[in-house]
């Protein structure tokens, strides 16, 4: 008994052993990587790639040799009668005698192969299936795309708050020790209580900033768990650590936008189609084999069953001469989607010219705002510094402090704003030009 509680005991220890161990902390890239790897839309898309190459498999199947077995039984509780002329057994001419023909009982066995030697429709539905596999790559890259911008734009945001974040409690650490020094001045009545008493109204304000802060971050990595396909009870992580983006150079070969690639290909489609349409105009020849085995017999007096054997081979044609105009009208049909399907790719090349200029205009005043926001907030540093030891010293007042105080956040502010303008506009850029998969 105790040998079980020993092992009981070591069992819980471990666990919350391995429980108290911290999470890895995530990088942007281990984040892309899990999320390219478990998100629910990537996995999606990956497993509709499966779904053209069984459509393939189905139309190849009618390329092969379909064979059919059939049996029938057959038992006639009153043969069937037929008409034919009197005078066939010896009776008057013009005049017809119903007479039956067979016996109750029949049996049937039959087995039957046919080949399609020619269908240009199939061979035309045969390519439509291989460009609905690129298509359904190009969807998954597309799915890929949108996690990956997803993820990146989720993580800056982590990124951003915990670093408001972290300003905000190095502030609250200098206004802590303004406050005590305050305190103790009003002590010796070198400074008033409502000195003080601003002091603590400032730094309460600060926390519930920080505890607003720290909601949205925890909000940010809840979504980037569900992005990353990472259930919502673990906890994770990330490096919070911002690396400022370096220069960038405008891009000028074509943007290889995924979007292009699949109405390109929704083209390839629809073309192939229209040949469809018009391959209905001519005819489908196959040949065909059967052999039977069919019985015949009857029950009572004279009961007898015999077994005779039949076969054919052949050549079938089947051709559809008049449709009504119904060909006609659907390649017209298809003839109006093709241009849709122009008309789409034309306003999504200009849309994406629009994407690139705008996202170079936003890199380049981000990066413009950046440096300045940098030098602000080291010169809001510098007065806090000062305005500081002057109080201490007599002379300033609370109010110098406080202003300066709100001048460094301010500045902060502005460079936390600038940077996350630099970085999106980096990632904008990178979904301009196509290259969101090479991060």
């Amino acid at each position: 008994m105790k040998t079980k509680i020993l092992l009981l005991t070591a069992l819980l220890l471990a666990t919350v052993l391995l429980q108290a161990q911290p999470s890895k902390v995530l990088r942007l890239e281990d984040c892309l990587n899990l999320a390219l790897e478990q998100n629910a839309n990537v996995r999606n898309a990956q497993t509709g790639i499966q779904i053209p190459e069984q459509q393939q498999a189905a139309i190849r199947a009618g390329l092969l040799p379909q064979v059919n077995v059939s049996g029938n039984y057959q038992y006639y509780l009153e043969v069937p009668r037929q008409m034919i002329p009197a005078s066939a057994f010896g009776g008057p001419e013009g005049q017809f005698t119903a007479a039956q023909f067979g016996v109750p009982l029949n049996l049937n066995t039959s087995l039957q192969a046919t080949q399609v030697l020619y269908s240009k429709s199939l061979l035309l539905a045969l390519r439509q299936a291989d460009t609905g596999k690129e298509i359904a790559r190009l969807q998954l890259r597309s799915a890929q795309e949108d996690v990956v911008y997803n993820v990146s734009a989720a993580f800056y945001n982590a990124q951003t708050l915990a670093k408001q974040i972290a300003f905000l409690e190095g502030n609250l650490a200098s206004l802590e020790k303004v406050t005590q020094t305050t305190r103790l001045l009003a002590e010796q009545q070198l400074a008033t209580p409502v000195s003080v008493q601003r002091l603590q109204l400032q730094q309460e304000n600060l926390h519930n900033q920080v505890q607003n802060l720290s909601d949205s971050y925890t909000q940010t990595l809840h979504l980037l768990q569900l992005l990353m396909g990472i259930p919502q009870t673990e906890e994770i992580r990330i490096d919070t650590a911002i690396r400022v983006p370096g220069s960038v150079e405008l891009a000028v070969a074509p943007a290889q936008r995924t979007e292009l690639q699949l109405l390109d290909k929704q083209k390839g489609i629809n073309l192939l189609e229209q040949q469809r349409i018009s391959a209905e105009a001519l005819p489908t020849v196959a040949a065909f084999g059967s052999y039977s085995y069919a019985g015949f017999g009857k029950f009572g007096d004279n009961s007898l069953l015999k077994f005779y054997p039949s076969s054919a081979v052949g050549i079938s044609l089947q051709w559809n001469l008049f449709d009504g105009l119904g060909r006609r009208a659907k390649r017209a049909q298809k003839d109006l989607e093709f241009r849709q399907l122009e008309n789409r790719q034309a306003f999504l090349r200009e849309n994406i010219d629009m994407e690139r200029a705008n996202a170079w205009n936003n890199i380049i005043s981000g990066q413009r705002a950046l440096e300045a926001s940098e030098s602000s907030v080291q010169l809001a540093e510098k007065v806090l510094d000062q305005t500081s030891l002057q109080l201490r010293e007599g002379l300033a007042n609370i109010t110098d402090l406080l202003n300066a105080e709100n001048a460094l956040r301010e500045a902060q502010t502005n460079y936390l704003s600038a940077l996350i303008k630099l970085r999106s506009a980096q990632l904008e850029m990178d979904k301009a030009t196509g290259h969101l998969l090479d991060q």
